[in-house]
């Protein structure tokens, strides 16, 4: 039902879903109407209220999440891959100190070599589960195989095994030969 509106009132503006999404983005960025609507007025768009800002908030939630998902991975994104270039940087700073370190004897392995695999683990955890997933690279690849396929493939590599021999070596002082029976 529409309401009444009173007479020679500006009529209401439509928004569009991108002004919409746009407006909510923002509003998500800055956690307030007023500083969404001005960021909108400097991009050269026509803000609406502050209460129809948090209005679409509230009737366009997936519109909403959707903009807050997109802006913290674009966010995100460019932090991790310096986070990634420093690690790689330190890796390599590390791996020439153990060089140095095992040439001339010095080495303490315990620090160096922690250090290392620590600056390592962050480095593949930030590539891994960060960037990869947010430039659209699977974290997880699947395969799929029927069971009676799988087992198949079982038998087959099964097959392919030698099989293990149990047995016992005894050493024999002087060489006999021993005839086998049937």
């Amino acid at each position: 039902m529409a309401t009444k509106r009173k007479p020679g009132a500006t009529p209401a503006k439509r928004y569009t879903r991108e002004e919409i999404y746009i407006g909510l983005q923002l509003l998500a960025y800055h956690n307030d109407a007023e500083r969404a609507r001005k960021e909108m007025e400097a991009q050269g768009l026509k803000p609406p209220s502050a209460n129809t800002l948090y209005d679409w908030r509230k009737r366009h939630p997936e519109i909403y999440e959707q903009a807050k998902t997109n802006l913290d991975s674009e966010a995100l994104l460019p932090k991790t891959k310096h986070l990634v270039h420093n690690a790689t940087d330190l890796e390599i700073e590390l791996l020439e100190r153990i060089r140095g370190d095992l040439r001339s004897g010095a080495l303490e392995p315990k620090e160096v070599s922690t250090t290392l695999r620590n600056v390592s683990v962050t480095k593949g955890i930030a590539f891994d589960k960060i960037a990869g997933p947010i430039e659209g690279r699977p974290n997880v690849v699947v395969e799929m195989r029927e069971p009676t396929k799988l087992l198949e493939r079982m038998a087959e590599i099964a097959a392919a095994v030698r099989p293990v021999v149990e047995g016992s070596v005894v050493e024999v002082e002087d060489a006999q030969v021993i005839e086998a029976s049937d």
